[in-house]
């Protein structure tokens, strides 16, 4: 517990440091991360789960990917519509991840343990035989260009 401690305080220094490297202010806490370009909002760390720290990790490298490469004039342009807006997100999402893990290779670790963490929450669709073409299509664009693998996505 010690250790998670020592990460919980030392984790919003550090996000803060990257920010200013970025140029954009960092704030820790909330439910869930986000970022406008302007601020990067990580959800609160979780003390009593020794796996989020490479899940906290993995927050920061995905909503700094957004602030280093998404062009957020050109999102709101393409996201007219609620269900344009998810589909440009998710695609967006598979994009800036893998240029975070060709530019930081340990990346791909973190991003993975933030996308378990997801899945095993329920915020993220299991994909199986069953499964919609479009979320098999997401599952297989993302493997394909980030390298991500969790093979309980796939129902196994």
């Amino acid at each position: 517990m010690k250790q998670n401690r020592t990460l919980n305080d030392a984790f919003p220094i550090v996000a803060a440091a990257l920010g200013n490297k970025l140029g954009v202010k960092v704030k820790v806490g909330g439910s869930q991360a986000s970022t406008d370009g302007k601020t990067i909002t990580l959800p609160a760390y979780n003390l009593d789960d020794p796996y989020y720290k490479e899940v906290a990790w993995g927050y920061l490298a995905h909503e700094a990917g957004h602030v280093r490469f998404s062009d957020f004039n050109e999102f709101t342009n393409a996201a007219t519509r609620p269900i344009r807006k998810g589909l440009v997100n998710i695609l967006e999402d598979i994009r800036i991840e893998k240029l975070m893990v060709e530019m930081y290779p340990g990346a791909k670790f973190t991003l993975e343990k933030m996308d378990e963490m997801i899945c095993h929450d329920g915020q993220f669709a299991i994909v199986g035989q069953q499964s919609h073409f479009v979320a098999i299509f997401v599952f297989a664009a993302e493997y394909r260009c980030v390298g991500v693998f969790w093979p309980f996505k796939l129902g196994r």
